[in-house]
């Protein structure tokens, strides 16, 4: 059987835009900060820099897996594109910035339950009925970690202000 996949934020993600100067290198720094301080494993899984005539257009996807039990674990993932980019100085550039925060709470990471219809009877079982309660407090705990690591990027974009 194939792990199971909660999503603690919906389909399309928590998003914000932003528009004017900021330093996008502190930014990611202190993104790669707090996934690697909260006990995270990290991997920028895509980065992109592409010249275009109005300036860069600069992409990262990152990505945070936590694994809390044998069983369960954490995934967060943070797409940040940024367009329109012109350097101001050393580190401050102008331009449009769109970040997207999406979470889940993966169950079976491991794929121990097997792929038998009677093992995925006894999963549903378990999941269903004897840990509900413990899943559905790890889904609200990785959701207030995923606003705040929101709010960190908001306080990192409103110190350019």
């Amino acid at each position: 059987m194939v792990s199971e996949k909660h999503k603690v934020i919906s389909s399309s993600g928590h998003s914000f835009k932003y528009q004017g100067v900021f330093d996008l290198s502190r930014l990611y720094s202190e993104m790669n900060g707090w996934i690697n301080n909260n006990s995270y494993d990290f991997e920028e899984k895509e980065h992109s820099d592409k010249s275009k005539d109005k300036g860069h257009e600069i992409k990262y996807v990152l990505l945070g897996e936590k694994k809390v039990t044998d069983y369960i674990k954490y995934n967060v993932q943070i797409e940040i594109i940024a367009v329109e980019v012109n350097k101001m100085s050393e580190n401050l550039v102008s331009g449009k910035l769109n970040i997207v925060f999406n979470a889940d709470v993966e169950l079976d990471y491991k794929n121990k339950w097997g792929i038998s219809r009677l093992s995925k009877f006894f999963f549903n079982i378990y999941n269903n009925y004897l840990i509900k309660n413990e899943i559905g407090n790890h889904m609200g705990k990785l959701y207030d970690e995923t606003v705040d690591l929101q709010d960190l990027a908001k306080d990192v974009l409103d110190f350019n202000k």
